[in-house]
């Protein structure tokens, strides 16, 4: 009579989903050969592992079948073929190391029989784990070849796994068969009139953006005025927008194979697929907010300092924020500001360090107070405007110049065209007209490039009505907030300062430190601290 062992039935089922035979198929059939060779497999043993790649030794299932092995529940495990088992060189190599350890028997029902201690049986196991590895290796070459000729004919490998906000998962029939792709999701999802849908919501996001409205302005009208939540839910914050703007999907241009197993690759090895028909914004759009944010954003600061990179002294230096440590108290002071001293060169300046947060506290109380004025805001930013279109008078004179050039050519344009007409039989005065029309296109061109340049220019420096009114709405809003809350934070204050466009001076005088804050040709001297050195709450100095 057969000794009866009790074994552990395994069936595996590839990540690469292309497996000729089922879990199910094989735990019946290793259930089939148990009995047949003395092998009694309880239903408790009967272990499955579906979507797991056969190339690695470690996985989960495997590893509590060989805790039963090492704690002496079982003296085998069955499997249905060798390639279920392992298909890497390696990975069946340690395998098998750990069968022969664990002195317990693993049965192919392929075989008939289980794998011996013994060089015939250990080549042939070694033979068959290789053919599974070269079949493995062919079937991923072939899936990657074929993801890479559907990338290039427009298909979206992998859609939907992680899908942007402002599309969806749809799956399209076509000739060759169901496949998944995206579309711009325009579903009413929302309450608000003019963004109802995800596709709206980004599109307004990137125009705003472009139109520098500020990153923080746009998370607040989304978080409190339109009550529109954030993909996957929560508030929106900053990361969230800088990330939606830097992503090329939005007009249309997707990647495939971004990552080498974890690694990402660079953007050249990547296969670009371009989708038009999903864009969002034109490219022209994302450029421009791109543009924006890049130039508006640095690397992550370690400290917040609210007037960073408005500041001058009063020797006309740009000043730097420098934090110093107290060597006995281990406190790290934040100075605001102070000239950067050279490593070869002598310092531009003599002044002192001023402690940034009695600089901001100062400051912000000017600020506060000038709210509070109801008109104070419009008569300051409609001077603002006047002074730039006096200052921006060059380029007007430049623009004019240019449109009198462009009428001065086109006008010869028009006259080569007739004369083109005129000669057309005759070859030597017609390639001669045909070369002065060339160039005198190229010229109209490169004028029509300066004066787009300065048109951009112009409106860069100069703030029309529409944008002093909003820069005026975005300002009570803010102030809104902080009579609600009372306070407010670092993002608003800064954008505060922003869309009032604060410089601040620091200097000293008779000993005492103080900071002019400059606001459109306007300027108020306060001081820091008192003739004793003490800090001074808001005492203003004229």
């Amino acid at each position: 009579m057969i000794e009866q062992k009790i074994g552990a039935g395994y069936g595996r089922r590839s990540s690469e989903k292309h497996d000729d035979v089922s879990l199910k198929t094989q735990s019946l059939k290793n259930r089939e050969y148990a009995p047949k060779n003395g092998i009694i497999i309880p239903d408790e043993y009967v272990f499955e592992e579906d979507n797991f790649t056969g190339k690695v030794a470690d996985r989960p299932v495997l590893n509590e079948i060989f805790k039963l092995a090492a704690e002496g529940k079982i003296q085998c495990i069955v499997v249905y073929l060798a390639d279920r088992w392992a298909r890497d060189v390696g990975a069946g190599a340690e395998l098998i190391n750990r069968i022969f350890n664990l002195g317990i028997e693993l049965h192919f029902v392929s075989w008939r029989t289980y794998v011996r201690n013994t060089p015939m049986d250990y080549a042939r196991y070694n033979m068959e784990i290789l053919f599974s590895d070269v079949e493995r290796r062919t079937i991923v070459n072939r899936l990657h070849d074929g993801k890479v000729n559907k990338a290039k004919l427009g298909y979206l490998i992998g859609a939907g796994r992680n899908v942007r906000y402002g599309f969806k998962r749809v799956e399209r029939v076509t000739e060759n068969g169901r496949v998944k792709d995206l579309e711009r999701n325009f579903d009413q999802t929302y309450d608000h009139e003019q963004l109802s849908s995800p596709a709206q919501v980004a599109r307004w996001i990137f125009e705003n953006i472009a139109q520098r409205r500020g990153v923080t302005a746009v998370c607040d009208l989304l978080n409190d005025i339109y009550r529109i939540p954030r993909p996957g839910g929560g508030v929106w914050d900053d990361s969230t927008i800088y990330r939606m703007i830097r992503a090329t999907e939005y007009y249309g241009q997707f990647y495939y194979g971004k990552t080498n197993g974890r690694k990402n690759k660079p953007v050249e090895e990547r296969i670009v697929i371009l989708r038009p028909d999903l864009a969002l914004v034109e490219p022209e759009l994302w450029d421009q907010a791109n543009i924006v944010i890049n130039n508006g954003r640095g690397k992550t600061a370690l400290f917040e300092y609210l007037f960073s990179r408005r500041v001058k002294c009063t020797n006309e230096h740009k000043m730097v924020c420098m934090p110093s440590h107290d060597q006995h108290k281990e406190i790290v002071t934040r100075f605001y500001y102070k000239c950067r001293p050279n490593r070869f060169t002598k310092k531009k300046c003599e002044l002192p360090g001023f402690r940034s947060t009695v600089v901001d506290d100062k400051v912000f109380k000017w600020i506060e107070e000038l709210l509070a004025d109801l008109e104070a805001k419009l008569r300051g930013l409609q001077k603002a405007q006047r002074v730039a279109a006096e200052k921006s008078s060059d380029i007007l004179e430049k623009i004019a110049a240019c449109d009198t050039t462009i009428d001065r050519e086109e006008r010869e344009l028009d006259h080569l065209y007739a004369d083109r007409k005129q000669y057309r039989d005759t070859p030597r005065m017609l390639a001669r007209i045909e070369k002065d029309i060339q160039e005198t296109s190229d010229r109209i061109e490169r004028v029509r490039k300066n004066r787009a340049e300065y048109q951009e220019k112009f409106s860069q420096e100069v703030i029309s009505d529409e944008e002093i009114s909003y820069r005026v709405s975005e300002i009570d809003r803010i102030n809104g907030i902080l009579k609600r809350f009372g306070t407010l934070t670092f993002q608003h204050r800064r954008r505060l300062v922003e869309l009032l466009n604060i410089i601040i001076v620091l200097g000293v005088e008779s000993g005492r430190q103080y900071v002019e804050i400059l606001w459109y040709g306007d300027s108020e001297k306060r001081w820091l601290y008192d003739e004793e050195g003490q800090q001074l709450e808001s005492h203003t100095s004229g």
